[in-house]
């Protein structure tokens, strides 16, 4: 291997050399094991088990960095040169193709207890290039698009938990950071987003993906030869399912439409241990580990992906940090590993029992070409007037399953229903969409939701005034238009007003209207009129509606509108609500 240093108004300083570092099959499976499984059973294990493998890196840390910079008198030479300016230096790992990768990430001295990775301003990967790589110019807006893949095949993770952080990250900053969620997660979708962009003159600089990764390993063939295994991201199709993705196949589409910098987070929920199919993350390092490499072939300068499996708090953390740096203009590399110091400076990950301490901190790798800034430097949050992106309001935790049925199905349908029990949180839940929906682009640019709440004498023509009286505040200003017996014609004369945005209007508890009343509501003249109102509604692609309601079976509600039942929480989903809890009232870490 060679060692390079480089400093400002200095010549640069070469000297190659040979290590011999060795892992064995059974190092790399206890790591494996500690990484990815450890946290589901620490309750029950004795916590030597982890105090082994914590050990066993700190010591084939420090091995490796004196096999680094203590082999000889040039490379102490060339460590006593930077080892006073670690913490302003950018360390570059540079690793020839075909070539199986040592873990840098690890090398730290012996008198010092943080690794190189943590202590350095910067420390990437890179290889060797095959070609010039995409060219990324500092501006004043930062546009980030994440990609939600959540297959029906593909196992459960949550839909919120990453992106929430970063969207109130990205709030104080007002415009000049724009964050869209791809709608529907496909491939051709993105496909369209990305051109549409381009074509607009204002490409993404970042994409961010944020579901599963899965590694098909290679197959046995004759003559003794083997078949390479490879890595995907998993991807939805138009029916919902996985859709394999290859590194080269992200890579080739990012490059021709201008993006830069990509982030995989391969966050997963739930592991089943030894099984690499779809959904499971077993197999989860090789994955995301040889997508980075194909996207970095293609000539995107800056890809993060996960070495294991990573917790999805974990990766909740990094991604919230990561996003805070680059939006206040810190450099990707640099933003990378404030990240990963952060990780490491607070090891606890908390579940119901406690807090157990573990170094995911080494499973983001990063990859920079170069010092990669996607926005002007020191730049400061705006106040709360200019502030334009709505923030979650993030006060209802949990129910991701149902948020994600509710997104999916807006993707197809410009109306559901929410239906459940009494006092089971169909309102709160409605309300907390809404804002998710709007606040990740579901609304676009410009974010319209109304509300109406039935009462047992609405009538189309109440639920046209909330309208008026919602728009009115949204728009700020007075929409009152003519008068008209028709609550059909006043609607479309007050949608006039929105012009082209799209509202999410939320009708909460339908059934409440003709409640008490003793003619049945099917004969009734509010239900003609809610009637031809749904239905006006319902045929404009512009306006969506969410419905709430105990029951699922209302005569003027066309059997096509997608019915979601809002169940009781399992104990398993109300033991993560208390860790959440705990998380936000006392500052207290999860996992």
């Amino acid at each position: 291997m060679a060692l390079s240093l480089a400093a400002e108004g200095d010549v640069t300083r070469d000297t190659s050399l040979a290590i011999e570092f060795r892992r064995t099959t059974e190092e790399r499976r206890n790591l494996d094991w500690y990484l990815e499984d450890y946290l589901w059973r620490a309750d029950v294990l004795p916590p030597a088990h982890a105090r082994e493998m914590a050990d066993l890196i700190v010591s084939r840390g420090i091995e490796l960095f004196e096999s680094t910079f203590e082999r000889d008198a040039a490379t102490r030479e060339l460590w006593r040169r930077i080892s006073d300016d670690i913490p302003d230096c950018r360390i570059e790992i540079e690793v020839a193709r075909g070539v199986v990768s040592l873990p840098w990430e690890i090398m730290r001295q012996r008198s010092n207890e943080e690794p190189l990775s943590v202590r350095a301003r910067a420390f990437v990967r890179t290889e060797p290039s095959v070609g010039s790589f995409a060219t990324i110019n500092p501006g004043p807006v930062l546009r980030l698009l994440w990609i939600v893949a959540r297959p029906e095949d593909g196992g459960g993770v949550t839909l919120r938990n990453v992106l929430s952080d970063v969207l109130v990250a990205a709030h104080p900053y007002g415009p000049s950071i724009e964050v869209a969620v791809l709608r529907p997660p496909t491939l051709l979708e993105l496909e369209r987003k990305l051109r549409t962009a381009q074509e607009a003159g204002h490409p993404y600089q970042v994409i961010h993906f944020d579901g599963h990764g899965v590694h098909i390993p290679g197959r046995s063939q004759d003559e003794g030869r083997s078949e390479r295994g490879r890595g995907y991201l998993v991807f939805e199709d138009e029916l919902q399912s996985s859709r394999l993705v290859t590194g080269d196949e992200l890579g080739e589409l990012l490059r021709r439409s201008g993006v830069p910098i990509v982030v995989l987070n391969a966050c997963q929920s739930a592991k089943v241990a030894g099984n690499s199919s779809i959904g499971s993350n077993a197999d989860t390092n090789q994955a995301a580990r040889s997508v980075v490499q194909e996207l970095f072939d293609h000539g995107l300068p800056g890809v993060i992906g996960m070495e294991t499996s990573v917790y999805a708090r974990t990766a909740s953390e990094f991604s919230s940090i990561l996003y805070s740096a680059l939006f206040r203009g810190e450099a990707f590399g640099s933003a990378a590993t404030l990240a990963r110091r952060a990780l490491y400076r607070n090891r606890d990950r908390w579940d119901e029992l406690g807090a157990y301490p573990i170094d995911d901190w080494l499973v983001p790798i990063i990859y920079e070409a170069g010092s990669l800034s996607a926005l002007d430097s020191n730049r400061s949050p705006l106040g709360d007037s200019r502030a334009r992106h709505r923030v979650p309001r993030l006060g209802l935790r949990g129910r991701d399953d149902v948020f994600l049925r509710l997104d999916r199905s807006f993707d197809r349908d410009s109306a559901v229903l929410l239906h459940g029990q009494v006092g089971i949180g169909k309102t709160s839940t409605a309300v907390e969409f809404s804002s998710w929906y709007a606040s990740t682009g579901g609304l676009g640019a410009d974010q319209l939701v109304l509300i109406s709440r039935f009462q047992p004498l609405s009538s189309a023509g109440s639920v046209v005034q909330d309208a008026a009286d919602g728009l009115s505040v949204s728009l700020d200003r007075q929409i009152d238009p003519e008068p008209s017996g028709d609550p059909v014609l006043r609607w479309r004369a007050i949608r006039s007003f929105a012009e082209d945005r799209t509202i999410l209007w939320i009708w909460e508890d339908i059934d409440a209207m003709g409640r008490g009343q003793e003619k049945p509501l099917t004969r009734s003249l509010p239900f003609r009129g809610i009637n031809s109102l749904f239905a006006a509604i319902h045929s404009d692609p512009r306006t969506k509606v969410l419905l709430t309601s105990r029951s699922r079976a209302h005569p003027w509600l066309p059997d096509s509108v997608p019915r979601i039942e809002l169940r009781p929480l399992r104990k398993e989903q109300m033991e993560r609500l208390a860790q959440e809890f705990v998380y936000q009232e006392f500052d207290a870490p999860i996992n």
